[in-house]
């Protein structure tokens, strides 16, 4: 039997970023045996059938077992490149994520994902925060990211503000993940040397 969200939301992943701080492409990173996009698209292949990765450089990750799109703007930022997998979306919602989360739980976003009606968003909230690049939207985002591009503002916590919104609290989720390890990201050499520690 499929899985129930298989044939109903698409996976995202987005890509397409400077990692300035880190100061090279965070997708390639290599953790053990594998690279933290192949991880994350081998993760989101086991829940969705239509997994979307959105980059700057579609011929860097054309070998990738998924559908491949370049951002429609050059404004390398999440909000782009968000709004950029949903208008590829063929399923009304989708799970989106950053492309260096490398502890991605299938149990957490499968509970994401069943919050979902009557929501524009489903979105964790770590620490106080939410948690925008590991949570569930709507096709409905997109008449609200296609103002804020308009309008420059390149926010994605911005839009929380005109959308229907589900928060998670970081207490709803620690039975499916103790430590919460899944919004762990990298964006520093500090950072991946922790990770790298972690991991041993």
């Amino acid at each position: 039997m499929k899985p129930p969200l298989r044939e109903s939301m698409t996976g995202i992943v987005l890509a397409g970023g400077k990692s300035s701080r880190m100061g090279f492409n965070k997708a390639f990173i290599q953790l053990k045996e594998k690279r933290f996009i192949d991880h994350t698209v081998e993760v989101l292949k086991e829940l969705f059938d239509e997994v979307i990765v959105v980059v700057k450089d579609v011929r860097a990750y054309s070998y990738l077992d998924a559908r491949v799109v370049k951002d429609i703007l050059d404004d390398q930022c999440s909000l782009v490149g968000l709004y950029t997998g949903l208008l590829s979306a063929t399923r009304e919602y989708s799970f989106v994520t950053a492309c260096d989360m490398p502890f991605l739980k299938k149990e957490v976003i499968h509970y994401l994902a069943s919050l979902r009606e009557g929501y524009d968003a489903v979105i964790p909230i770590h620490d106080g925060y939410y948690e925008p690049l590991h949570g569930v939207y709507s096709r409905r985002c997109l008449k609200v990211l296609e103002e804020r591009i308009r309008e420059g503002d390149y926010r994605i916590k911005a839009l929380f503000r005109t959308l229907r919104i589900r928060g998670v609290e970081g207490k709803e989720l620690r039975a499916l993940d103790p430590e919460l390890t899944s919004f762990v990201n990298i964006n520093t050499r500090e950072d991946l040397k922790r990770l790298k520690e972690l991991v041993g």
